[in-house]
């Protein structure tokens, strides 16, 4: 389990608070790329007999000496990454304070192994002195073991003859200024094979045994509907489609325009979600001259019914699923998808798809914490905010969506904090005090934005959100204005009433079968 609490908690008071003389401002943003060759430390720990990886992040802050004891800055850090000895984040934060220019400028990077019921423990880390680093240089550091892990590396040495090399690398920007007001399309997915399941639900009153298999299934494709929907989104984009939507503003030919000519294109790593990003953005120039990037942040939000947010593939073999899953559709629905041909299927899935985070285990097994769906929106967003392209297009789901819009609609999103002390306890409550009792105002209090935070969009409905960043504050970072596009639509209230009853059935039906625990905390997708 790395070091113990002791050494842990000895570390963390060597660190000394800014003192008076820091009259310089420093700001600063960070970008943690991945560590490499983090021991094997979680459960049995480096010297149990069974040996499994870590679940790793990154804490990372400045300090003004060598040894990191004189801190001159917020502390960040990175989500875990579970069980990989290779883990990658690409995790962009803020650093910020008061700092003597007279001085140097040190990058303290401490690795922890994130434990659920106790404290992290301290893997190792490693302090580097940035103050002459050209901005935006990539930089490789050498991770030094601390306490136990130290002298468990050593012996592992005697036995292998090498020492294990362990590294983290990193960016940083100064001086560097990104767009701060940029235009983020969500697309939701086309319809999978388990909400066709839950039409079968509906149509035959009662929760039979097939479906609740469905249920417990994991990473459903789209059906032959989703697929058809996600053509359908296809040819009413570059019909240039601008029907009055169901509510709030008429998109424009500029708001169609970016779109149309959108920098990036992101992608959940779930199967229904990446299929309907190639077929529904098939012909779009970015896709076609960039390709689309997986970030496993854009996942949806697992519920205590919620399998299917859960992955099956890591990976190169994420993209072999995408194709196999639309060949075995087109095969069992021939008469509805005669144009979805063995060419056709080749062609949709040679673009180039950067996978990114996806090569360890991109899902979490458990059900969504409030916290952690507080930091998985905190990390994709700044992401978002800290890249050169303003327009981007991100396929992915409804719930999740939902969520980066109760957070950004009227500003005040902070993270809630994981439960690693009595501190992060308090803080914890503190947020989610301000988030029941949250006031919108102007735009945000208007029909439309409070539809967005109640509602779940349809099976391939597109979102447009602009937001702004111009504060330097992340939890005044807000949406300023949206808009349904291509004539997209809400979940009808009715159907969202079905879908709340039909969660109902099924939970009771797999709780009744030993299948799931009771759980009263949970995310409901109502």
């Amino acid at each position: 389990m790395g070091c113990c609490a002791s050494e842990l908690e000895e570390r963390t008071q060597k660190v000394a608070e800014v003192t008076e003389d820091h009259k310089d401002p420093l700001d600063i943003v960070v970008n943690i790329v991945e560590a490499k060759g983090v021991p094997d430390c979680d459960t049995n720990g480096i010297n149990g007999k069974e040996e499994q990886k870590a679940d790793t992040f990154c804490q990372f802050f400045i300090a003004e000496d060598a040894e990191g004891k004189h801190i001159v800055s917020n502390k960040e850090r990175t989500p875990y990454r579970l069980n990989t000895p290779e883990p990658k984040w690409s995790c962009h934060r803020r650093l910020h304070g008061k700092y003597n220019k007279e001085k140097r400028m040190y990058l303290v990077m401490d690795l922890y192994d994130f434990d659920t019921y106790s404290k992290p423990d301290l893997i190792g880390g490693t302090v580097v002195d940035i103050t002459d680093i050209e901005s935006g240089k990539t930089i490789t550091s050498d991770i030094h073991f601390y306490g136990s892990n130290q002298k468990d590396m050593q012996k592992k040495a005697k036995k292998s003859g090498t020492l294990q090399k362990c590294t983290v690398t990193f960016q940083t920007f100064t001086g560097k200024k990104w767009p701060t007001k940029k235009t983020f399309f969500f697309i939701r997915h086309g319809e999978s094979k388990w909400n066709e399941a839950e039409h079968q639900i509906l149509k035959e009153g009662k929760v039979l045994g097939g479906v609740t298999t469905m249920a417990k299934g994991r990473d459903h494709p789209l059906n032959y509907i989703g697929i058809q929907q996600a053509y359908d989104l296809n040819k009413r984009w570059k019909e240039k489609n601008n029907d009055k939507p169901e509510l709030g503003p008429t998109p424009t030919e500029e708001d169609i325009e970016k779109f149309v000519n959108a920098d990036k294109v992101l992608s959940s790593p779930l199967t229904r979600a990446l299929q309907t990003c190639l077929i529904g953005l098939e012909g779009h120039k970015t896709l076609t001259d960039k390709g689309v990037r997986l970030h496993r942040q854009l996942r949806e939000v697992k519920n205590r019914i919620g399998w299917d947010a859960l992955g099956k593939e890591t990976g190169e073999k994420i993209p072999v699923r995408i194709a196999s899953c639309l060949t075995e559709e087109a095969k069992a629905r021939a008469e509805e998808l005669k144009d979805l041909t063995p060419e056709e299927v080749k062609k949709l899935t040679s673009v180039e798809i950067d996978l990114n985070d996806t090569f360890s285990h991109w899902w979490d097994p458990d059900r969504d914490t409030k916290s952690e769906i507080s930091e998985r929106i905190t990390d994709i967003m700044h992401t978002l905010r800290y890249c050169d392209e303003e327009t981007i297009i991100c396929t992915g789901h409804s719930l999740f969506f939902r969520e980066i819009c109760r957070a950004y609609i009227g500003g005040g999103h902070k993270t809630i904090p994981q439960k690693l002390g009595k501190k992060e306890k308090k803080e914890r409550e503190v947020i989610k005090k301000q988030q029941k009792t949250k006031e919108y105002n102007g735009w945000a209090a208007t029909e439309f934005p409070q539809a967005l935070i109640k509602r779940k969009l349809n099976n391939g409905a597109c979102l447009m959100a602009n937001f702004d960043f111009s504060s330097d504050q992340p939890e005044k970072w807000e949406i300023a204005s949206a808009k349904l596009m291509f004539g997209s639509k809400f979940k009808s209230e009715k159907k969202a009433k079905e879908d709340k009853e039909l969660e109902e059935k099924v939970y009771e039906k797999l709780q009744s079968e030993g299948q799931i625990p009771e759980d009263k905390n949970v995310v409901s997708p109502a």
